[in-house]
């Protein structure tokens, strides 16, 4: 028996991915991009994923309005993101930045780099190599 979809999961797969749900390129649940999230990743954490940016850091006040939670719930749920590898902090000018990176090279390796979440969720492993995998077959087959 499949679990059911985490949609906003899937979302947050498909807006690091580049793609809207319903295109051509989107991220399917079946696909490595949701596999590697889905178990580290509550629908509640996507939502303040959905939020992130593609490498242009945001602090945790802006996030905390765009995606209408307390700051101290975005704090929480960032740092959870941060930690099994699904967002990214630094420091800019001495504030606390966060965003989001491509898939590789950026969160899939920071996921499976985490021997705690490959021990407990073996799927991430696997979706790291079918991911590879997926990726070299397009460029065979297009030449890119």
């Amino acid at each position: 028996m499949q679990a059911k979809v985490k949609e906003k999961v899937l979302d947050y797969a498909n807006k690091i991915s580049g793609a809207k749900r319903g295109a051509k390129n989107e991220v399917k649940p079946e696909y490595a991009e949701y596999q590697v999230l889905e178990p580290i990743m509550t629908d509640e954490m996507a939502e303040v994923g959905l939020v992130l940016k593609l490498k242009e850091g945001q602090t945790l006040e802006k996030i905390s309005k765009e995606c209408s939670k307390s700051v101290e719930l975005t704090k929480e749920l960032l740092t959870d993101m941060v930690h099994s590898g699904a967002a990214i902090i630094n420091k800019v000018d001495g504030v606390d930045q966060y965003w989001h990176e491509p898939w590789v090279p950026g969160h899939m390796e920071l996921i499976v780099n985490n021997r705690e979440i490959v021990a407990k969720y073996p799927q991430v492993a696997k979706a790291f190599d079918d991911y590879g995998r997926r990726k070299v077959q397009w460029q065979l087959a297009y030449g890119q």
